[in-house]
């Protein structure tokens, strides 16, 4: 699934819907929504087009890439972005029941 289909999947979703979606722990759910909007920022900043999803928290996945491949994998993700013209901004428009 894009990143984006399910922010909007998730902002459509009170939490307590949100913790029985598989992958989705009860005390995460409320915060669900925030780490997809959080993921989709860094993943759009960064140029990195795709992710491979786990349990563990973002800094843990930076820091075991650190330990497998040395400090060269960030210097290539910053030397890349520096390189790159400025990223679009991320819409973080988000269409709610409400608002329709």
């Amino acid at each position: 699934m894009e990143l984006r289909e399910a922010i909007t999947t998730l902002a459509a979703l009170p939490a307590a819907e949100r913790a029985r979606l598989p992958g989705i722990s009860a005390p995460r759910a409320a915060q669900s929504l925030a780490g997809a909007v959080v993921g989709h920022t860094a993943l759009k900043l960064t140029g990195i087009r795709s992710v491979t999803v786990c349990p563990w928290a973002i800094r843990e996945g930076v820091l075991l890439r650190h330990i497998e491949d040395g400090p060269s994998w960030w210097a290539e993700v910053t030397r890349r972005n520096e390189e790159a013209a400025p990223p679009d901004p991320v819409p973080l428009r988000i269409a709610t029941a409400a608002a329709n």
